[in-house]
This record gives C-alpha cells, sequence and structure tokens, in this order.
C-alpha cells in the first residue's frame, strides 16, 4: 500500500471523523469539506504547535544529535546508539516489521523511523511539533507518510496500521491515557503495540522540585535552552562533589546532555508511571500479552 491508498482507505477528518481523499496538493475531508494541505512534503492536520512549542525548537536545534545515519554514539551507559535504543524499549523484532503499516506516535526527527523505514511496507510518522517538517526532510522515501498531528486525536481510522510504536513520547501527551487509547484504537486487533514511557523518579517528583520546574518550564525556551548550553561544563564541576547531578542529563554526549537537560525542564506535561500502572492501563484500554523490556518502563503487548 502507498501513502495515497493509505490516505484514502485509513485517514479520517479529526474534526467529524468522515473519510479523506486526496487531490493533487491536498486531502479533503468527504464529510465537512475541510482541507488539509501538504506542506513541503507534511500533510498538516494541525497546524498550531498548541503545547509543544519547546520541542519544536529543540529539535530544530538538534536535527541530527540522535540520528544514527549521522554519526550519533549515545552518551548513556547501556546503549551505543539509536538503533540499541529502539531495539531495547520496544523489543520488536525486523521480521515484525517486514512488509507492515507501521506507527511511529511521535517521531520528532525521525531517529528511531529511519531505523525503521527499510523493513515497512509504509511508514506513518505523527508528530505535533515542527520537528514532523524534519523527520520527512530525513525520509523522503516514498513508503513514508508524515503527518503534522495530535496523538490525542489520530487522524487515522480503528485498526489502520499493524504495528504501533511511542518511544518517549505518550508522558509528554496533556492527556496520557487519551494518547494512549488513540495510539491503540489505529492499531488492529492482533497487531502490536510497544514504546517507552518515563519511570518513577523520586527526585523528579518532589514538590519542590514540580514546583520549580513549573515556573522554569514558564521561561522564554529560547532562553532556557541558551542556560541549558551550560549544562555539561556545570555537570563536570559538580561531579568533583556529587556523583550524580539530578538536574542535569547524565550523558557523556555534550549536545545530548544539553538537549535532555533542556527536553527535561522546558516541557509542559510530563507523567511517570511503574510497571503496574502501565500493565493496568493497556489492560483498560484492551491489550493482551504484555511483556517488559530492561529499559524501565518499556513495553510490548498486543491489542485483543
Amino acid at each position: 500500500m502507498n501513502a495515497k491508498e493509505f490516505i484514502n482507505s485509513s485517514m479520517r477528518c479529526p474534526k467529524c471523523l468522515k473519510k479523506l481523499e486526496t487531490n493533487e496538493n491536498y486531502v479533503k475531508c468527504i464529510g465537512c469539506g475541510e482541507k488539509y494541505l501538504f506542506e513541503k512534503g507534511v500533510l498538516v492536520i494541525c497546524p498550531d504547535d498548541k503545547y509543544v512549542s519547546s520541542f519544536s525548537l529543540e529539535w530544530e536545534r538538534n536535527r541530527f544529535t540522535q540520528v544514527d545515519s549521522k554519526g550519533y554514539v549515545c552518551g548513556y551507559d547501556g546503549a551505543k546508539d539509536s538503533k540499541d535504543i529502539f531495539n531495547k524499549k520496544t523489543l520488536l523484532t525486523s521480521e515484525e516489521c517486514f512488509s507492515s503499516i507501521i506507527l511511529d506516535a511521535g517521531c520528532g526527527v525521525g531517529r528511531f523511523a529511519e531505523i525503521v523505514q527499510p523493513s515497512a511496507e509504509l511508514l506513518v510518522c505523527i508528530d505535533l511539533s515542527r520537528a514532523s517538517y524534519l523527520c520527512r526532510e530525513l525520509l523522503p522515501q516514498e513508503n513514508v507518510l508524515v503527518i503534522k498531528g495530535d496523538l490525542e486525536n489520530i487522524p487515522l481510522v480503528d485498526g489502520a496500521v499493524d504495528i504501533s510504536y511511542s518511544i518517549g513520547v505518550l508522558h509528554h501527551a496533556k492527556d496520557p491515557r487519551k494518547a494512549f487509547s488513540e495510539v491503540i484504537r489505529v492499531t488492529k486487533s492482533g497487531g502490536i503495540f510497544s514504546g517507552w514511557v518515563y519511570a518513577h523518579n523520586k527526585w523528579a517528583e518532589k514538590d519542590l522540585v514540580l514546583k520549580i520546574k513549573n515556573i522554569v518550564s514558564k521561561i522564554d525556551p529560547s532562553v532556557l535552552y541558551e542556560l541549558c548550553e551550560l549544562a555539561p561544563e556545570v555537570k563536570r564541576a559538580l561531579r568533583s562533589f556529587f556523583k550524580k547531578v539530578p538536574a542535569i542529563s547524565g550523558s557523556k554526549n555534550d549536545k545530548e546532555c544539553i538537549l535532555d537537560t533542556f527536553d527535561w525542564w522546558s516541557c509542559q506535561y510530563r507523567k511517570h508511571y511503574d510497571n503496574n500502572e502501565v500493565h493496568k492501563l493497556l489492560t483498560e484500554l484492551g491489550c493482551i500479552e504484555i511483556g517488559w523490556g530492561t529499559f524501565p518502563v518499556s513495553f510490548k503487548c498486543k491489542k485483543k
């Protein structure tokens, strides 16, 4: 199935839920008549960044920082590169991905999508931020459809994809349960859903830290990013006194340290989970055969 066929058969209008059909430069709802334009190869369902403007900024400044084909080396212990992280956090095999229709729910610049693309029949990448444009630039292949859209209202019909995955994104949704529910809804019965969300962190979830985080996240993102550029040097200075600096990323890759420190402090929403909470959520949303990876909390399951 190519992208045009997928749009005509498997996409729906987020406003009235009727089917969409393709035209030369846009997609039109057969119900309400709403038009959605293609811009730089990206199908724009949500022009507004809503609450993810900080993610747009961080990825525009780090479009290649974590991309394997651009030389990425992971700065964290326990992983080598994005491919290694993908394998450990999704537990997906190349055999499962082969000739499948796959959803990358929260694709960012496409760091994980480029790993999946060669195996997929069609790879559907969705992201609410402007990183979606960078994903399209990284992955211009015909078997890739990039959509700028909202994971809490995915513009796909029920059971549209064979496999869905989301790595480090669902916990940033305004309503994480709704985002989980939507990704599962668009996965076919018997299909696979896998991913990774933040594990509980005693320091990060302290009341004082959350209050500080709430204040910091309201700083202009450009100003906050400049402050976070100091993170690697500050961390090295403090390492003489502390084994771990909790407010700063532990990555030994300086660019990644800046990126992840900014990501942590700038995001508007963040939720933490443990295995029991994720298991309960997935079960309530109709998933079975739930398994766990070595990175907390990474999971893999099937939709009933």
